[in-house]
């Protein structure tokens, strides 16, 4: 089996949102992709395909150029009290 860093290349780093003013950072280790956040901490991503990710948040998908670099990521939440649905993300570093 593949890392997660050699089965999900260019997801390492961070994104950040206009709409919500907030950054998510995400590490590849081992056989786990991890996002954090400074106020939710550390969150574990369940894989759904190469670009689509179930977490304790939602629904996430990232987002890459016609060359497959990673431009950031799509954020659906899964609580409905949530007053936005599919918030974009584009990565910063």
């Amino acid at each position: 089996m593949k890392s997660m860093e050699a089965r999900f290349p260019g997801y390492a780093g961070s994104s950040y949102s206009d709409l919500l003013g907030t950054v998510y950072s995400f590490r590849a280790e081992k056989d786990q992709l991890t996002m954090h956040h400074r106020k939710y901490g550390d969150i574990q991503m369940q894989p759904v395909d190469d670009e689509e990710f179930l977490c304790s948040l939602g629904f996430l998908k990232f987002t890459s150029s016609p060359k497959g670099e990673v431009l950031g990521f799509v954020l659906t939440p899964s609580d409905e009290r949530f007053c936005f649905q599919g918030v974009e993300f584009k990565k910063i570093r």
